[in-house]
C-alpha cells in the first residue's frame, strides 16, 4: 500500500503543465461520465457528529473504489481519502484529504472554463488577462495556480480578495515567488471601490469562501469589458451563497443553463441554486457542457460546484499512480 501526504503531493504537482493538467482533466471528465451513466455509484453518504465534532464517510463505487473521510472540528477540517482493489478490496493507498479535495476542485473549475474561454482563442474579448479571487485558503491557491499555468501567455495580474488583508497579501506574496511575470494585488474586502476598479479588465472569477453574504455581485461584474467564467466553490449549504441573485437572474433571463457537478447535489447543496429556485431544467453537467460548443452570448458564464466523493477518489487513484510515496506492507 503507497502512502502519499500533503508534502509528497505537493512536491509532485508543483511541476505541473498545461499537458499534464489536461490529462488529469480528461481523468476528471472519464468519472464524471460514469457518474452520469450511472449515479448510484455514489452511494449516500455517512454523517456521524458527536459535541462539536462531526464525521463524514463519503464511498465511490466507479472504475477506482474507495471512501472519502472527513473530520469537521472546531481545529477545522481533516481528512484522507482511502483507496481500495474494486475486487478483492485490498488497500491500495491512503492519501491525504485536503490537497486532494483542493486540487480535483480547481481541476473541475478548469474544464468549463477552457471551454468558455478557449486556450487558442484570437477574440480578444475572449483572451483573459486578469483573475479574481475571493479566499485565500487552499482552494483559491489551487485554482489561482492551475489557471495561470492553463494561460501563462495571457493572464498578467491576479487580485486576491480576503475580509483578513493580511492573508491576502501572504498568499500574494506567496505565489509572486513562483510566478514573477504575474502582478499580485490584494484586495481588503470591505473596499467596494477598489474591487469594482480591479473587475474592468476581469475575465476569470473564483469564489473560494464559504459565507453567508454574496461577495461576488453584479454591480461588480458590470465593471469589465471581457467575456466572464465564474466558478464559485465555496458554499456547501443552503443558507451559504458566493453570488447574488442578480447575477443568478440575469443567467436565467437570458436562458443561459448554470454549470454543476451534479444537478441532483448541487439542487440539495448550493445556496446560489436554491435561494433563487434554480429548477433542474436550468442546469447543465460539467460533462455534458464539455462535450458541447459554449456558443454563449451572454458575458457571463456560472459554474457551481459542490463537490463529488468520485472526484477524490478518482483524482486519489491517478495520484497513487504517478506519484512516487511511501510504500508500506499491509
Amino acid at each position: 500500500m503507497k502512502l502519499l501526504g500533503s508534502k509528497a503531493i505537493d512536491s509532485f504537482l508543483n511541476d505541473l503543465t498545461p499537458d499534464r493538467i489536461h490529462g488529469f482533466q480528461n481523468v476528471m471528465l472519464g468519472a464524471l461520465k460514469q457518474y452520469k451513466e450511472d449515479p448510484s455509484i455514489i452511494p449516500p453518504r455517512t454523517v456521524s457528529s458527536k459535541g462539536n465534532t462531526t464525521h463524514l464517510f463519503m464511498p465511490s463505487l466507479g472504475s477506482d473504489v474507495g471512501m472519502k473521510l472527513i473530520t469537521g472540528s472546531p481545529s477545522g477540517f481533516k481528512g484522507a481519502t482511502l483507496i481500495i482493489d474494486p475486487i478483492d478490496g485490498a488497500p491500495i493507498g491512503l492519501i491525504d484529504g485536503a490537497i486532494v479535495t483542493a486540487f480535483r476542485t480547481a481541476l473541475c473549475s478548469t474544464i468549463p472554463l477552457v471551454n468558455v474561454l478557449p486556450l487558442d482563442s484570437k477574440d480578444e474579448h475572449s483572451i483573459p488577462k486578469k483573475i479574481f479571487v475571493n479566499g485565500v485558503g487552499a482552494q483559491a491557491y489551487w485554482h489561482i495556480k492551475l489557471t495561470l499555468i492553463l494561460y501563462s501567455n495571457s493572464i498578467n495580474e491576479v487580485f486576491i480578495c480576503n475580509r483578513t488583508l493580511s492573508k491576502a497579501e501572504a498568499l500574494c506574496s506567496s505565489l509572486s515567488h513562483q510566478y514573477d511575470k504575474v502582478k499580485f494585488t490584494p484586495v481588503p474586502v470591505e473596499d467596494s471601490d477598489s474591487i469594482k476598479n480591479a473587475y474592468k479588465e476581469v475575465s476569470i472569477v473564483y469564489g473560494c469562501v464559504p459565507t453567508t453574504s454574496p461577495g461576488i455581485l453584479k454591480e461588480y461584474i458590470d465593471q469589465s469589458n471581457k467575456k466572464i467564467y465564474i466558478s464559485v466553490i465555496g458554499s456547501y449549504k443552503p443558507h451559504m451563497t458566493e453570488v447574488d441573485s442578480k447575477i443568478v437572474g440575469n443567467i436565467l433571463e437570458s436562458n443561459r443553463k448554470i454549470i454543476v457537478d451534479s444537478k441532483e447535489h448541487a439542487g440539495h447543496e448550493a445556496g446560489e441554486l436554491i435561494q433563487n429556485n434554480v429548477k433542474e431544467e436550468n442546469l447543465v453537467e460539467v460533462y455534458d457542457f464539455y462535450q458541447g460548443k459554449d456558443e454563449n452570448e451572454s458575458n457571463i458564464t456560472l459554474c457551481k460546484l459542490v463537490g463529488l466523493s468520485i472526484m477524490d477518489i478518482t483524482i486519489g487513484a491517478e495520484l497513487l499512480r504517478l506519484c512516487p510515496g511511501l510504500e508500506v506492507d499491509f
